[in-house]
């Protein structure tokens, strides 16, 4: 009898000691992971929190933070109408009795642009954009994709990037593969170049939880063996701030870190033109200006705000 006794009271035990070792079950129901939300708008945070011991917990026990806007509420519900502009990963903190803390975490967006998730998405989209030219003798808008939110990590290879149609012909005028290259430089942008052979090396791009743009082009390097490489560039988003000593044009929402630069892709006027005009305005008559044609640079003088030079 007292061994059964004993052995009621064992099982009773290891019971209580299982029960006080279990950590609280915890649910994020809404919002959903990878949801999207406008700026401004209410957004309602509801989890659960179960505690073999406790019960539901609530109240202090459970607290909600953003990796943006560090924590944004505690309890089981609340509305949220402030959160920042970006990508959230949003995790609600359960704490028991024992002072154990257990966490789950979704990823939501916060303002507008397409949400990429897989790399499938983000292949469709780069395989579908037209290359512009970048040439550093001409002018005209180049092309930018909108802003796209990466959610969670998305990994590609510059090989899975069609070559432009635009670059192959008789004489094959562009390195038959297309490179990344960074001109965002932000946290959750990893480039590994497969090889070092050309400037623009084929390689892989890695984005986790970031804001960016793309812009296809095709890049005359001459006099280079390759004169033209595809290169698609990674870009800040469209409500990107520019440094104090960039300019921002209205037709791209790109920063130009030069006013010659503004000048050929943003106002699309000529090098003729670019080559008169300052961050100022016009330059005047007389003022010495300098425009290339192939690999011969020629000097001249501004006249009616264009750069005039005899050609030889």
């Amino acid at each position: 009898m007292q061994t059964r006794r004993n052995l009621k009271y064992s099982l009773l035990l290891l019971l209580i000691l299982l029960l006080v070792a279990c950590e609280p079950v915890v649910t994020i129901v809404s919002p959903q992971n990878n949801e999207q939300f406008e700026v401004g708008e209410e957004i309602t945070f509801s989890g659960s929190a179960l505690d073999l011991i406790a019960g539901e917990l609530d109240g202090e026990l459970l607290v909600w933070t953003s990796s943006i806007d560090g924590e944004i509420g505690t309890g089981r519900t609340f509305i949220k109408d402030d959160l920042s502009e970006g990508i959230h990963e949003i995790t609600l903190t359960a704490s028991n009795s024992q002072n154990e803390k257990v966490t789950t975490t979704i990823t939501i967006i916060v303002g507008e642009g397409q949400i990429v998730t897989h790399a499938s998405q983000l292949l469709s989209i780069l395989n579908s954009q037209d290359f512009g030219y970048l040439n550093p003798y001409s002018g005209g808008n180049l092309p930018i994709t909108d802003d796209i939110h990466v959610a969670g990590t998305v990994t590609i290879s510059s090989l899975q990037i069609e070559v432009p149609e635009n670059c192959k012909g008789e004489y094959n005028y562009c390195r038959q593969s297309v490179g990344f290259e960074d001109n965002y430089g932000a946290d959750g942008i990893l480039l590994s170049p497969l090889s070092s052979e050309y400037f623009y090396s084929p390689s892989f791009l890695t984005l986790t939880n970031v804001k960016l743009r793309f812009r296809p082009l095709i890049i005359n390097t001459g006099p280079w063996e390759y004169n033209y490489i595809p290169v698609i560039q990674l870009m800040p988003p469209s409500d990107h701030e520019c440094d104090d000593t960039q300019t921002k044009c209205d037709v791209d929402d790109v920063c130009y870190d030069n006013s010659f630069s503004y000048c050929l892709y943003c106002l699309a006027l000529s090098q003729e033109e670019c080559a008169c005009r300052g961050a100022s305005g016009i330059f005047t008559d007389g003022t010495p200006c300098i425009v290339v044609g192939g690999c011969i640079v020629s000097e001249g003088e501004c006249q009616d705000g264009l750069c005039v030079v005899e050609w030889y």
